[in-house]
C-alpha cells in the first residue's frame, strides 16, 4: 500500500515536532536541575548554619575555660572560680545540645548526593568533638592555658572547612559571594568574642600567661581584616546593619577602649597595665552585648542568603513552567503548520503534475518537428558542403597559377635590378674614362709646351757650344780641352733637339688619337645613359606587374580563406543539424521518461 503524500508529509513533520519536544524537555530539565542544585544548597546550607552554631557554642565554652588554669583559684578565689566553672559546665551542655541538633540535621540529609568532602569534613568534626570530650576530662584535673585552647582551635578549624567546599560547588557567582561574606562574618564575630574574652579574663586573673597579649592583638587585627573584606563582598543592606551596630554609641565606646588597650602596650607585661585601665562591669556589659548583637546579625545574613536562594528557586520554577508551556505551544504550532503545509503542498503538487503532463505532450510534439527540420537542414548542408569543396579546388588552382606568376615577376624584377646596377656602373666607368681622356689631352698639351721649351734650350745650347768652340780655337792649345767639351755639348744639344722633335711628333699623334677616343667615349656614355633610362623604365613596369600580381595573390588568398570558412561553417551546420536531430531524439526520449515520472508523481500525491 502506497501512502498519499499528505500522510508522508505529516509523518515527516514528526521530525521538527520531536525536535521541539526534545529542546523543550531539555530546557525544562536544565531548569529542574538548576532548581534542584539550589534546593540541595539550601539543605546543605542548613547543615552549615548548624555547624556555625556549634562553632559559636565552642567559642562560648572556650571563653570560660580559663577557670581550669592552675593559678585560677590562687588569683581569684574559690568562689569566683567555682562560679566560672559552673558557667563553663553550662556552656558544655549547650555545646553538646547544639552539636546533637547538628547531627540530627546531617542525619536527615542524603550526603551521597553532595560533595564527598562534606562527609569527610563531618567525620573530621566528629573526631575533633570526641577529642574535645576527652580533653574536658583532663581539663577538670587543671591544665595550662596554652594547652586548654588547642582542641577548641582544632574543632574551629574543622568546622571552617565546610565553607570552601560549599563555595566551590556553587556556580552562581552572586550566591558564592554572599557565602564568602557570611564565612568572613562568622570568623569576624568569632574573633570579636575571642579578644573580648581575653580582656575579660585579664580583668579577673591578675597573672595571665605571657602569650595572652599576643593572642589578644592577633584576634583584634584579624577581626579588623575580616571586617574589611566582609564589607567589600556582602550585600549593601547587610553591611549597613553591621556598620550601624558598630558605629552607635556603645560600639564607638567599646572600639575606643579596645584600641586604647592596644596602644597601652608599653609596659613590661600585658597584665601590668590592666588594673589601671578601669574596665569594670561597663566594659564587660557593652562588649558582650555588642558581641551578642553581632551574633544575632548572622541570622539576618543567613536569612538574606536563604531569601536569595528561595528567589532563585522561584525564578527557576517559573522558567521551568514557561519552558513546559513553550514546548506545548511549539508542539501545537508544529502540528498546525504541518497539517496546513501538507495540504497546501499536496494541492500545489497536483496542479504542478497536471501542468507538467500538458507540457510534456507539447515537448513531445516540438521534438518531432525539430527532428524533421533538422533532417532537412542536414541534407541541405551536405549538398552545400559538396559545392563548397569544388569551389575550394578551383580557387586553389588559381592560387597556384597566381603564385607562379608572382614568383616569375619577382625573378624578372631582380634581374632588371641587377642589370640596372651593371649599366649604372658601366655608365659611371665611361664618365670616369671620359674625364681621364680629357685629362690626358690636357697633359699632352702641356707636354708639347715643355718639348718646345726643350727645343729652344737645345738650340741656344748649340749656339753657345759654337761660340765656345770659336773661342777655344782662338785660345790655341790652352783652349783645346775646352773645345772638346764644347763639341760634346753641341753634340748633346743636337741630339736633344732631334729627340724633342721626335717627341713632339709622337705627342701630336697621341693628341689626335686621344681626341678621337674622347669623342667615342662621349658617344658610348650617351648610349649607356639611354640604356640606363630604358632599363629603369622596364624595372618600373616589372615592379608594377609584381605589385599587381601580389594584390591578385592576396585577393585570391582572401577568397580562398572565405571559401574555406564557408566550407567550415557549412560542415559545422551539417554537424549541428545532425546533433540537433540527435538532441531532438533524446528530447523525445526524455519526454517519454517525463510522462512516466508524472504518472509516478500522480500516484505519490493521490496514493493509488
Amino acid at each position: 500500500m502506497i501512502l498519499p503524500l499528505r500522510s508522508k508529509l505529516l509523518l515527516l513533520s514528526l521530525i521538527p515536532l520531536c525536535c521541539a519536544i526534545w529542546f523543550g524537555a531539555l530546557s525544562a530539565y536544565t531548569k529542574i536541575r538548576e532548581r534542584a542544585a539550589y534546593s540541595d544548597f539550601r539543605e546543605v546550607m542548613g547543615l552549615a548554619n548548624a555547624l556555625a552554631k556549634v562553632n559559636e557554642a565552642n567559642n562560648d565554652e572556650l571563653r570560660n575555660a580559663w577557670c581550669w588554669n592552675p593559678g585560677a583559684i590562687k588569683d581569684n578565689g574559690v568562689a569566683t572560680v567555682d562560679k566560672i566553672k559552673a558557667i563553663w559546665e553550662g556552656d558544655v551542655k549547650t555545646n553538646e545540645q547544639v552539636y546533637g541538633d547538628m547531627q540530627k540535621i546531617s542525619g536527615s540529609l542524603d550526603l551521597n548526593k553532595f560533595d564527598p568532602q562534606i562527609k569527610e569534613i563531618l567525620q573530621e568534626i566528629d573526631r575533633a568533638r570526641n577529642d574535645l570530650a576527652q580533653h574536658r576530662q583532663r581539663m577538670r584535673q587543671t591544665m595550662e592555658f596554652s594547652e586548654i585552647i588547642k582542641p577548641y582551635d582544632r574543632l574551629k578549624i574543622s568546622i571552617q572547612g565546610i565553607w570552601p567546599v560549599l563555595i566551590k560547588q556553587i556556580s552562581d557567582k552572586d550566591l558564592a559571594q554572599r557565602l564568602i561574606a557570611y564565612n568572613l562574618y562568622l570568623d569576624y564575630q568569632s574573633g570579636c568574642v575571642q579578644y573580648t574574652g581575653v580582656l575579660t579574663w585579664a580583668q579577673q586573673i591578675p597573672k595571665l600567661p605571657p602569650e595572652a597579649y599576643a593572642r589578644y592583638e592577633s584576634y583584634y587585627r584579624e577581626s579588623e581584616t575580616l571586617l574589611k573584606h566582609f564589607r567589600s563582598l556582602a550585600p549593601k543592606p547587610i553591611v549597613e546593619k553591621v556598620d550601624k551596630l558598630l558605629n552607635d554609641d556603645r560600639g564607638r565606646w567599646f572600639d575606643a577602649k579596645v584600641k586604647s588597650y592596644l596602644n597601652a602596650n608599653n609596659l613590661s607585661e600585658f597584665h601590668d597595665f590592666l588594673p589601671h585601665l578601669d574596665m569594670g562591669a561597663e566594659f564587660k556589659e557593652k562588649g558582650e552585648s555588642r558581641n551578642v548583637d553581632l551574633g544575632k546579625l548572622m541570622t539576618d545574613i543567613r536569612a538574606e542568603i536563604g531569601g536569595y536562594t528561595d528567589t532563585k528557586i522561584d525564578e527557576l520554577t517559573t522558567k521551568r513552567n514557561v519552558a513546559i508551556i513553550e514546548t506545548i505551544f511549539a508542539i501545537g504550532l508544529t502540528l498546525s503548520l504541518s497539517t496546513y503545509l501538507s495540504r497546501s503542498i499536496s494541492k500545489t503538487l497536483v496542479q504542478i503534475t497536471d501542468g507538467i503532463s500538458k507540457g510534456t505532450d507539447e515537448v513531445y510534439d516540438a521534438a518531432n518537428k525539430i527532428k524533421e527540420a533538422s533532417d532537412m537542414l542536414s541534407q541541405g548542408a551536405r549538398e552545400q558542403a559538396s559545392s563548397v569543396e569544388n569551389t575550394e579546388d578551383m580557387i586553389n588552382q588559381i592560387r597556384e597559377n597566381t603564385r607562379a606568376t608572382t614568383h616569375s615577376s619577382k625573378q624578372a624584377n631582380e634581374l632588371i635590378h641587377q642589370t640596372t646596377k651593371t649599366v649604372q656602373t658601366s655608365n659611371d666607368n665611361m664618365k670616369a674614362m671620359d674625364n681621364a681622356m680629357a685629362q690626358i689631352a690636357a697633359d699632352g698639351t702641356k707636354t708639347k709646351s715643355i718639348i718646345k721649351t726643350i727645343t729652344e734650350i737645345s738650340f741656344q745650347t748649340n749656339l753657345l757650344a759654337l761660340n765656345a768652340a770659336v773661342e777655344a780655337a782662338r785660345a790655341g792649345e790652352a783652349g783645346a780641352g775646352f773645345a772638346v767639351v764644347a763639341e760634346e755639348v753641341r753634340s748633346l744639344a743636337s741630339r736633344s733637339g732631334v729627340a724633342s722633335h721626335d717627341t713632339n711628333q709622337i705627342v701630336e699623334a697621341s693628341a689626335k688619337t686621344i681626341g678621337v677616343g674622347i669623342e667615342s667615349t662621349k658617344k658610348a656614355s650617351e648610349s649607356f645613359s639611354a640604356v640606363l633610362v630604358s632599363t629603369k623604365n622596364v624595372a618600373q613596369c616589372i615592379a608594377q606587374i609584381e605589385q599587381e600580381a601580389e594584390k591578385q595573390t592576396t585577393g585570391i588568398n582572401e577568397i580562398g580563406e572565405s571559401a574555406k570558412r564557408v566550407g567550415e561553417i557549412t560542415r559545422e551546420n551539417s554537424a549541428k543539424a545532425e546533433e540537433c536531430a540527435s538532441y531532438a531524439q533524446i528530447l523525445n526520449q526524455q519526454a517519454e521518461s517525463l510522462e512516466g515520472y508524472v504518472a509516478r508523481l500522480k500516484n505519490l500525491v493521490e496514493g493509488h
